[in-house]
């Protein structure tokens, strides 16, 4: 009888083991890892290292074509199929006509509220996009 409990929790305990660990790893390929643009990678690139072979993708980030064209700090808002960015920062080779990606979301710009440039340092500028409105598609 004790045996047999014993090897019941065991189960039970090394099966939660298993599908939290199975979970964790499906969580990180799908919101971590770009693996669309890590194949790309390796296929346009000979690799001579393995260092900065997977490509991420940062959160807090907006993407076209796979490339970072502007950040935010504030999380959007969602409401009715929309999302709603109070600033976007670093917005210079954003093309406000093309779809653009936050989390792996698809979506188009509908109206931007303010659009101002920044000079960052000697030359250099940097486009701030105030009240940043997309609608998902």
């Amino acid at each position: 009888m004790l045996e047999t409990l014993f090897k019941i929790f065991l189960t039970i305990g090394l099966s939660f083991v298993v599908i939290t660990s199975i979970l964790s790893v499906n969580w990180v390929w799908k919101s971590q890892i770009d693996v669309k643009e890590t194949f790309k990678f390796l296929v346009k690139n000979k690799i001579e290292n393995t260092q900065g072979v997977l490509v991420t993708r940062d959160p807090n980030s907006i993407y076209q074509d796979g490339k970072v064209v502007g950040t935010f700090s504030d999380e959007p808002k969602e409401k009715n199929n929309e999302l709603f960015f109070t600033k976007i920062y670093n917005a210079k080779y954003l093309n406000k006509d093309e779809f653009l990606e936050y989390r792996r979301i698809k979506c188009k710009i509908k109206n931007i509220g303010l659009e101002g440039e920044i000079d960052v340092f000697q030359g250099d500028s940097s486009v701030i996009l105030r009240g940043v409105t997309c609608k998902k598609i």
